[in-house]
């Protein structure tokens, strides 16, 4: 373990604080929310800030006002500006987060997505020859890219390729034309290189597996700072996940924790907002678990949460590099997920440092909760891997292969 951390301290950035200015270098965000994406957004920000001297902008297409919770952790030394924040051109984009789809949305499409996209199109390009690099970190501005010549396109793509394609083929379709745009597109994990290498052979060359980076001083500091709520006292498992259920499909995990019923298990508390919350609210009380399972909404700070919980558990469909699991491995703790496209795999080191399930499987959901909560043997042999694992992630691998890039 010294050996790792020795080699990772070592690694030498494309540029050291106090040396000449590098170039300037524009991340790109279609909007700024509480999410994994956002979550990894900040470290990468906060690592090219203090570990290199790029010049770095933050551009957002769409002002989120006040559901931008996560805008405090945005370093001091990145400039943050939007392409789009008039309120009436916002103001569906803000309710659909917290109310869910509804019929005002084709007339927000028809009328105002246009003025919107032309708006954004316009200012980006006014922009761009200011920059060096720019980086599409959820890759939702190529089309508005076309034309642009001059900086270094990055893009970062975050999910499962083949779970993309499988779900909505003709979205993929869109996806891959734009990705020619792009001299350059990350991926996070090695299974997600391969997907994209089958789905797009032809831009193979164009594509690189970085691990999403995790600050683990950071988050040991964060996990040990007090919360006011009486609930973290109690024994409890948890999982941590914005509550949209296309992906993340809690109604299993919820649904295996009601065949726990009477076997003297921890409580089940679910740390995130989303549109489904009402639904998932409705389905814990039918099934009569009000007292038992708990929706703790977000919670700017969710480490001291995750550092106390007894088990953390994901149940998602699909992923692209799951960042509360590379969390738990820096907190070393028990985890049980679901063995989805892709990422969970990869980061339990393909059940060495966690328990995986098939995706949807309430049953074996269920036994892995129970397994990993009693089985004392089983206990010692994932955490000795997760203590191992952990290395893989540091900020310093991340983005030292990111300026590569550059």
């Amino acid at each position: 373990m010294d050996t790792n951390q020795t080699n990772l301290s070592s690694m030498q950035l494309p540029s050291e604080p106090g040396s000449p200015m590098r170039g300037k270098v524009l991340f790109l965000l279609s909007r700024f929310l509480d999410g994994g994406i956002d979550t990894v957004l900040v470290e990468y920000l906060n690592a090219l800030v203090s570990q290199t001297s790029y010049e770095v902008t933050l551009c957002i297409n769409v002002c989120m006002e006040d559901l931008e919770v996560y805008k405090a952790r945005i370093p001091k030394g990145v400039k943050v500006v939007y392409l789009v924040e008039n309120r009436l051109l916002t103001w569906y984009k803000r309710r659909k987060i917290t109310h869910g789809k509804s019929l005002l949305g084709i007339g927000d499409e028809l009328l105002l997505n246009p003025i919107r996209r032309s708006s954004a199109r316009h200012q980006l390009h006014e922009m761009s020859s200011g920059y060096d690099v720019i980086i599409d970190f959820d890759c939702t501005h190529g089309s508005f890219l076309k034309g642009i010549h001059g900086p270094r396109m990055i893009s970062f793509y975050h999910f499962s390729l083949d779970a993309v394609r499988q779900h909505d083929a003709r979205h993929l379709r869109r996806q891959i034309a734009k990705m020619s745009v792009y001299d350059k597109v990350v991926l996070l994990s090695d299974a997600m290189l391969k997907e994209a290498q089958v789905l797009m052979p032809e831009l193979k060359d164009h594509f690189h597996r970085i691990y999403n980076p995790v600050d683990l001083q950071r988050i040991i500091q964060r996990a040990q700072e007090p919360v006011n709520d009486d609930r973290i006292n109690k024994p409890f498992m948890l999982t941590v996940a914005r509550l949209e259920e296309n992906q993340k499909d809690l109604t299993t995990l919820i649904n295996a924790y009601s065949l726990l019923r009477g076997s003297n298990v921890p409580k089940l508390y679910i740390v995130g907002e989303g549109h489904s919350r009402v639904q998932l609210q409705n389905h814990i009380d039918t099934l009569g678990l009000r007292a038992d399972v708990v929706l703790l909404g977000f919670q700017e700070n969710p480490y001291p949460w995750m550092a106390k919980a007894k088990l953390l558990l994901l149940s998602s469909k699909f992923e692209g590099l799951p960042t509360v699991l590379i969390e738990g491995l820096m907190l070393g703790k028990l985890m049980a997920a679901t063995d989805c496209p892709t990422g969970p795999s990869e980061i339990l080191d393909h059940g060495q440092a966690g328990v995986l399930v098939p995706v949807g499987s309430t049953s074996a959901m269920r036994d892995a909760m129970l397994e990993i909560l009693n089985n004392n043997k089983l206990q010692t042999s994932l955490l000795k891997n997760v203590e191992e694992r952990r290395w893989m992630f540091s900020p310093q691998s991340s983005v030292s292969q990111l300026c590569a890039l550059f």
